[in-house]
């Protein structure tokens, strides 16, 4: 609920306008869009999983199934980093860094797990696991540095 200024307080006051700016800015926070579209990425990769169960027969591990090993691992990689990552850049825009840094973070994060999953998706060993990860640990290096930074 944003709250109006009081009629008592004149038009241009600054702790009144200062309260209402504040509230505007919490109903317009950019990390809850990243984190939806992560749930979105983790919605489409256990889908896939559930697909390739039915596919194979397989209730219970991947049944000896590369493919469905695979589609396991990028679905389990994927939530072994996002969490975190998505932690991160709350806590960064929470102490108002500015909109430029939030969605270049955001961005190549998720570039980077999409990258990952697609490299790991056909070979173990291409460039596009490769760069995933390494773009996945430099965000949560920076992430990390940039609140360590702010909080000195």
């Amino acid at each position: 609920m944003i709250r109006r200024p009081p009629r008592s307080t004149p038009l241009y006051s600054s702790a009144a306008s200062d309260v209402y700016k504040r509230q505007f800015e919490w109903s317009c926070m950019i990390s809850s869009y990243y984190i939806a579209l992560h749930a979105f990425m983790m919605i489409f990769f256990a889908v896939r999983i559930i697909k390739l169960r039915w596919k194979h027969r397989v209730s219970l591990g991947h049944g000896e199934e590369n493919e469905l090993l695979t589609a396991t691992r990028v679905f389990g990689n994927h939530n072994e980093y996002s969490p975190l990552f998505l932690i991160i850049l709350f806590a960064i825009e929470f102490q108002g860094a500015p909109v430029m840094i939030i969605h270049s973070l955001a961005s190549l994060f998720t570039l980077g797990r999409i990258s990952h999953a697609f490299g790991l998706k056909h070979n173990a060993a291409t460039a596009g696991r490769k760069l995933g990860m390494i773009i996945t640990f430099l965000c949560l290096g920076v992430g990390a540095v940039y609140l360590v930074i702010q909080n000195i």
